[in-house]
């Protein structure tokens, strides 16, 4: 049970925009490694409050290519490691590649549901911090922010059946380089199919605390890191068993609602295995 829920956790989720950690730990010594490719494509976008076409008609593309790795120290703490490599573009015009943001964090677990008598949820705490990829920022185009920061969450999990479980974080970011802080939400349910297929739901929210509005006072390209960037998004996903040691998953996943944010749909395909 405990295999089934770690694959879904680490598999069914794609590594687009989202908190890592989960409160379901690897075995000591255990290392999982990830990896996965996301395509998100808009051809909209949130100015403000405001729904437009993105600049110049065309579609934003971006595909990420990321590498995570997870690694059991004890019972109880964990570390991880992501990082990547990404391609921007606008229908085929100006856009950039570059090294992404590379995140390192350690979770600490608290309390195991599967040691332990009554109903508690698994619970743990994770620290993590950003390095920001160096990248070229100051474009609609740009890999990302250009901030480095640190973030704390507290995650909770339970399995409610032997097939469904549920799993949320949440916690804050601190960036620097007059990138927005944010606070950031995510809730996923997970449904084991039989011993090898899994499928989950999942609901991610990040409020920026403060920050421009694209096209607003003071806004200018140069300023694209400093926009106040909210968004909701809504993902499915599924994740195939190989082994007890090789998954594959795929998932979908779309932004609904945002704030200076492309309106994207989000696709992405992963392979893990343990070791």
């Amino acid at each position: 049970m405990k295999k089934i829920i770690l694959g879904s956790m680490l598999m069914a989720v794609p590594m687009t925009l989202l908190a890592e950690g989960s409160p379901w730990l690897l075995s000591p010594g255990e290392t999982n490694a990830q990896l996965s490719v996301v395509s998100q494509e808009a051809d909209r976008l949130f100015a403000g409050d405001n729904e437009i076409n993105v600049p110049g008609g065309g579609d934003l593309e971006q595909t990420t290519y990321w590498i995570a790795l997870s690694h059991g120290i004890s019972d109880d703490i964990a570390i991880d490691f992501r990082t990547g490599y990404s391609e921007t573009d606008i229908d085929g015009g100006s856009g950039q590649t570059g090294t992404t943001d590379t995140t390192v964090g350690l979770t600490w677990r608290f309390h195991d549901e599967f040691l332990s008598e009554g109903n508690a949820p698994s619970a743990a705490v994770r620290i993590a911090a950003t390095i920001d990829g160096g990248y070229e920022t100051g474009r609609i185009t740009a890999v990302g922010d250009g901030a480095s920061g640190f973030e704390a969450s507290l995650i909770l999990g339970k399995a409610l059946t032997s097939q469904f479980a549920v799993s949320g974080d949440i916690g804050y970011r601190y960036r620097d380089s007059n990138v927005s802080n944010e606070a950031f939400l995510n809730l996923t349910a997970f449904y084991a199919i039989n011993d090898k297929l899994s499928a989950s739901v999942a609901y991610h929210k990040v409020d920026a605390k403060e920050g421009l509005d694209i096209g607003g006072p003071g806004f200018t390209p140069l300023k694209f890191p400093q926009v106040e960037e909210d968004y909701d998004l809504f993902e499915i996903g599924v994740n195939y068993a190989i082994s007890s040691e090789l998954n594959i998953g795929v998932s979908y996943g779309s932004l609904f609602e945002g704030k200076n944010a492309p309106k994207s749909d989000v696709l992405s395909a992963s392979i893990g295995f343990s070791f």
